[in-house]
């Protein structure tokens, strides 16, 4: 557990990490990092929040296509982004993707 100190900014409140956090969550001064509600609070992530909905949508695409044989050029262009940015996000903030990928 990590007790977070709130200091005045401007005229805008802001909260300091300590280094020890900052190195848990792979961030630096100057990423960005995001704040999603949860059932036992608020959760405090480097990883785009609507990530993985993203990429359900984009299974879904996948397995809708895949009875079909063939693929929309366009569906395999947004799946195709869909996983450069998880790439990049896990990347950046952890140093390595390490995910295993679905046949597209």
């Amino acid at each position: 557990m990590f007790t977070l100190k709130l200091t005045q900014l401007g005229n805008s409140v802001g909260v300091v990490l300590p280094k020890e956090l900052l190195a848990r969550l792979h961030v630096e001064n100057g990423d960005t990092v995001f704040a999603t509600e949860s059932p036992d609070g608020v959760r405090l992530t480097p990883f785009a929040p609507n990530f993985e909905q993203q990429m359900k949508a984009a299974r879904e695409m996948a397995q809708r296509s895949a009875g079909t044989g063939q693929m929309n050029v366009w569906q395999w262009i947004e799946e195709a982004v869909v996983l450069a940015i998880h790439d990049e996000q896990l990347a950046e903030h952890c140093g390595s993707t390490g995910i295993e990928r679905w046949p597209i």
